[in-house]
């Protein structure tokens, strides 16, 4: 998919539209027909005559063209205009290394953005695309890994434009597609850092801090609404652990009209048996899942083993007093936990669902840990076991 971001949201979005439309040669009728949105909205649309569209409106023609999860993240990030909250400092990283592409004196920069799931790693290279167009004014590409996608992408990359590959689980599906030569900008998303590509530079992407993951809900839940309830506001993005996906659901429920009042809401997510459950367990399941799925099966086993920390940091003697204590765990391991554990905890951190903290500490989000406790990913459970036990 190939296509150029107009600057400002009306502009944008009609340009966008357009472009996504007859690439697959649809006439408006035909979009029109396969939406369920009316040609004239469709029409005002383009010609920039509405300027926010309703986020219903835009998935409905993001079904009707066949838009990929990546595509229809870039039509909503346009269309929505949602500003990006707490993320100066990798938008500037961005533009620096879009500004040395442009110059074109040396390789073509390749930029991973990593981090846990759900905290907006995609978002963030969608709307650095727009950020970036003053400075790379060519079509961007845009190759969904995560849906299988790891041929070469369908068009060439133009010189002067953007590459990004979303939802890279592995250094082999993103070295062939990496341009050799030419003035483009590479952005690479995924939950890991993909440590084993050279000359690659590495930008984490963490959760939002409080006053950042307080905006970010003012801005999917409205300012009035957390201007109202300043102190609840700030105990549900604390209770979200700035993850801007699970911000975004809570934004979701208290649209649904079942929270109204943000105390409400925060109330309910207060106790950590019904968390998951409060923000659609079910949603976030999918989110989580992939990452614990990637592990091997002494890492997914180990993380499930910390879901009985009872802190958000914790050391490599805390991992091994939990891990020690499953029985599974220790029966099945080829060498000893103590041989096992160090490279079970480089690959958590590594998948993103564990962060390295100060002092050779690690971070297990509550969220992730309650996911751990649920069984998560529970088909990936088991250890293979010892030769000779038998079973």
């Amino acid at each position: 998919m190939t296509v150029r971001v107009a600057e400002g949201p009306a502009a944008g979005t009609g340009e966008l539209l357009r472009r996504l439309r007859e690439e697959r040669l649809l006439p408006i009728a035909g979009l029109a027909s396969a939406a369920g949105v009316s040609v004239r909205a469709i029409g005002d649309l383009e010609r920039g005559v509405t300027a926010r569209p309703r986020a219903a409106t835009l998935a409905a023609l993001a079904r009707g063209l066949g838009l990929t999860p990546p595509e229809a993240a870039l039509l909503e990030s346009v269309g929505r205009a949602e500003p990006l909250v707490g993320r100066e400092r990798e938008l500037r990283r961005l533009r620096d290394a879009a500004a040395g592409a442009r110059r074109g004196d040396g390789p073509p920069p390749v930029l991973c953005l990593h981090g846990p799931p759900g905290s907006g790693k995609t978002f963030l290279a969608l709307r650095a695309v727009a950020a970036v167009h003053d400075l790379l004014p060519a079509p961007p590409v845009l190759v969904d890994l995560a849906a299988g996608g790891h041929g070469p992408p369908s068009r060439p990359v133009p010189d002067g434009g953007v590459l990004v590959l979303d939802g890279a689980g592995a250094e082999a599906e993103v070295r062939p597609l990496l341009p050799a030569a030419g003035r483009v900008l590479t952005v690479v998303t995924g939950r890991r850092a993909l440590s084993g590509l050279e000359g690659v530079v590495r930008l984490p992407v963490p959760p939002l801090t409080g006053r950042a993951a307080v905006e970010l809900l003012a801005v999917r839940a409205g300012a009035g609404r957390v201007a109202a309830e300043p102190a609840a506001a700030a105990r549900v993005a604390l209770l979200c652990d700035g993850l801007p996906a699970a911000l975004r659901r809570a934004a979701e429920v208290l649209e649904t009209g079942r929270e109204r009042p943000l105390a409400r809401l925060a109330a309910r997510l207060t106790p950590e048996h019904g968390r998951l459950a409060a923000l659609g367990g079910g949603s976030l399941a999918e989110l989580f899942d992939p990452s614990v799925r990637a592990l091997s099966a002494v890492a997914a086993r180990a993380f499930r083993c910390l879901a009985g920390l009872s802190a958000v940091e914790f050391d490599r003697e805390d991992a091994a007093r939990l891990c020690g204590s499953d029985p599974d765990l220790a029966s099945a391991l080829e060498e000893t936990l103590d041989e096992a554990l160090d490279p079970a905890l480089d690959e958590l951190v590594e998948s993103g669902l564990v962060q390295a903290a100060a002092g050779d500490r690690y971070r297990l989000l509550p969220l992730l840990r309650l996911h751990a406790g649920n069984g998560g990913a529970g088909e990936r459970a088991e250890v293979p076991h010892r030769r000779g036990d038998g079973a």
